[in-house]
């Protein structure tokens, strides 16, 4: 079962105890299982678990990835030239009904693999995150499943074929590198006495503290994150 600081993956109550425990469609406890053996039977060849390399996601076309999922184990997938992924179990069993192998439950924590990993079809890094931040806006799921992928917090990481590095918060949201940046500069061109501080208000950032200057200006150095969940401030 994956956690973040103590809380659940989702915020449902009908999918999780107060323990964090997932529940079934019946709300009783969930049991971790092996969804990807009765597609691995069936496919020639082996699988590749998907994980970034040096902080590098680089899919293939046309290999067997299996994904880890939040709750059962794995989804196998393929992604075609376009990075659109296929579930496999459809590709090696057409006419068989999906939901006579697999409960309710174990669907649902496929397909939302698989809606996670539809962010990867984006043509550039701005796609990328407009899909993943309209079907996946939990940001704590994101955290967890790009964790998953071998992603470290707090470091620009890559999706090969991108020009632009991304970079994934604590929080779970996940930022253009530029972005980065821009939060940092849009905090030293503010005026803050127009807003009613002084020089003895505090500006906490990533775990520094910073003070007004004269002008009311903050002189924030480069390489400080000023992401919405690293900044305090106290007037």
């Amino acid at each position: 079962m994956y956690k973040v600081n103590q809380t659940t993956v989702y915020n449902n109550p009908t999918y999780y105890t107060r323990e964090g425990i997932p529940l079934d469609s019946n709300g009783v406890p969930l049991k971790c299982k092996d969804v990807n053996k009765s597609v691995e039977k069936l496919v020639k060849g082996s699988f590749q678990e998907l994980k970034a390399k040096d902080n590098v996601i680089d899919i293939q076309p046309g290999v067997n990835y299996k994904v880890k999922t939040l709750i059962y184990g794995y989804a196998e997938v393929q992604f075609d030239n376009e990075k659109a992924e296929r579930w496999l179990f459809d590709q090696v069993n057409p006419n068989i009904d999906a939901t006579k192998v697999f409960s309710r439950d174990e669907l649902d924590d496929i397909c939302r693999t698989n809606t996670f990993l539809s962010c990867f079809r984006g043509k550039d890094a701005d796609e990328m995150l407009l899909i993943l931040r309209t079907f996946v806006p939990e940001s704590k799921e994101v955290l967890v499943r790009f964790q998953n992928l071998g992603i470290k917090v707090g470091e620009p990481f890559e999706v090969k074929g991108y020009s632009e590095k991304l970079f994934l918060d604590k929080n779970g949201w996940v930022f253009k590198c530029s972005e980065i940046d821009g939060f940092r500069k849009a905090y030293n061109e503010r005026n803050y006495f127009e807003f009613g501080y002084t020089k003895e208000s505090k500006f906490i950032m990533d775990g520094e503290e910073f003070h007004l200057d004269s002008t009311g200006h903050l002189n924030i150095p480069e390489g400080t994150i000023c992401t919405p969940c690293r900044v305090e401030t106290i007037k």
